[in-house]
């Protein structure tokens, strides 16, 4: 299960995780609120990420991965690989022009506003009767190039 760990801190003037900002407490802006204790396993927050790496050791070729995490998990899961959503790669060999990047963006944001609206998972280990699952991105991190 899910758990939000900045509900422990509150009433504490420490920023230490997304769960303290004001974004996780007042999204999405129109007095209704997405995250709370009610809705922490169904409405999930996705980092989005883009990175650029090199995968050859003696090589000038660059790489872009594409991958999102999902924020409702605390922070010592929610970078492990096998809790990574991976989105799309770059293969290269050079990183991709500013004016090409929405080519490769464009499928992911399609599929990105479909889980806004959500989808009905029709059984869990823990929810026999199904789950209506939303997602919302409201962080992303990238490097400059990249930005």
């Amino acid at each position: 299960m899910l758990k939000l760990s900045g509900v422990q801190r509150e009433g504490v003037n420490l920023y230490s995780d997304i769960y303290d900002g004001k974004i996780w407490k007042t999204f999405p802006f129109n007095g209704s609120t997405f995250f709370t204790l009610e809705t922490v396993t169904t409405h999930l927050d996705l980092l989005f990420n883009l990175d650029w790496f090199q995968p050859f050791t003696y090589s000038q070729h660059s790489t872009g991965a594409i991958y999102a995490s999902v924020c409702n998990l605390p922070r010592s899961e929610r970078n492990k690989p096998e809790n990574t959503i991976y989105l799309g790669f770059l293969s290269g060999p050079k990183e991709v022009e500013l004016e090409r990047i929405n080519h490769y963006l464009a499928p992911i944001v399609d599929e990105l506003l479909d889980l806004w609206k959500g989808w009905r998972v029709p059984k869990t280990y823990q929810c026999s009767d199904g789950l209506d699952i939303k997602v919302a991105l409201i962080v992303r991190s990238s490097d400059i190039p990249a930005t």
